[in-house]
């Protein structure tokens, strides 16, 4: 009975389907915060502005701080051939949240923006 209570007290931090504080991160002041969150099981390379970032790891997130204003993000599978290119708004005091998924076509990631 104790060993079901511990075992259930450890796995209660795994339950639910969204991380709630992953999006917690509020941006410095005059700038705002680029979110990918990279819903696929491969790295992914990324350029900002032309400009090589950190990368973002298979099934987690990445926040980049930065300035008010339109960015060019560029979004390459590591491995593979799915690559994507486009613009980012980044609001200032806002979260530019850029969830990245699969597409049907090998050479292509399935994007869709939101903002909080």
């Amino acid at each position: 009975m104790i060993f079901c209570a511990l075992l259930a007290a450890a796995l209660l931090p795994l339950a639910g389907c969204e991380d709630d504080d992953d999006y917690d991160h509020k941006p410095p002041a005059g700038m705002g915060t680029l979110v990918l969150e990279n819903d696929t099981v491969d790295d992914i390379s990324v350029a900002i502005d032309g400009v090589i970032q950190p990368k973002v790891r298979d099934d987690s997130n990445r926040k980049y701080d930065l300035l008010p204003g339109v960015r060019r993000l560029v979004l390459d599978q590591q491995g593979g051939d799915r690559a994507w290119r486009g613009d980012a708004d980044i609001i200032e005091g806002h979260l530019t949240i850029i969830n990245i998924r699969p597409h049907a076509d090998p050479d292509r990631f399935d994007i869709s923006v939101r903002f909080d």
